[in-house]
């Protein structure tokens, strides 16, 4: 399944962070599915083939908001691959 359909399903607030097999390390994109940039979205959902973990799962994070509170928030974690 591409990125872009699956984003169909999904609450376009929820924060996203995608990971291609470019660099495992640091995101591609961090934020919310509303601002996904189109040239992620043609991407396929998935891994490299030497990893068994699942392509999206979910997690959390720190955020600090604007009154200083720091708090947790669900993130959606995706991996894609360019096929």
């Amino acid at each position: 399944m591409k990125l872009k359909k699956w984003l169909k399903m999904v609450d376009p607030l929820v924060d996203v962070v995608i990971y291609t097999p470019d660099d495992d390390e640091v995101p591609a994109f961090e934020g919310s599915a509303l601002d996904i940039p189109w040239s992620l979205t043609d991407y396929k959902l998935g891994r490299k083939d030497d990893d068994t973990e699942e392509p999206i799962y979910i997690s959390v994070k720190e955020k600090t908001y604007a009154n200083g509170n720091v708090g947790t928030v669900p993130v959606i974690i995706i991996n894609v691959i360019d096929e």
